[in-house]
């Protein structure tokens, strides 16, 4: 369940239509990216950042990162996106859990 703050002039169908709370999985993130900074900044890309859930599963086979991200559901979801730290960058993959590109 998510709570929201009382605005002014809420819709409530416009809430329930459009901007949904997804997981987004970041596939083979390199480890000297994890971070929180790191996946907000991510999130933020793509919409309201909520949320990181981490699990090593091990951590010389495989990690999983996943962010839930508020997204307007109208929009064209973002694939993939750059990402840069100091000199380097690399294409992140995005896979948003249950929804097929």
């Amino acid at each position: 369940m998510k709570i929201k703050s009382w605005t002014p002039f809420f819709d409530e169908k416009w809430e329930k239509t459009f901007i949904k709370p997804i997981w987004i999985f970041l596939p083979r993130l390199p480890p000297e990216l994890w971070s929180k900074d790191i996946f907000k900044l991510v999130g933020v890309a793509i919409g309201n950042f909520l949320d990181v859930d981490i699990r090593f599963v091990d951590s010389c086979i495989m990690n999983l990162a996943h962010i839930l991200v508020d997204v307007d559901t109208r929009d064209k979801l973002v694939a993939k996106m750059t990402i840069r730290k100091g000199t380097s960058s690399m294409v992140q993959p995005l896979d948003y859990v249950g929804i097929p590109f």
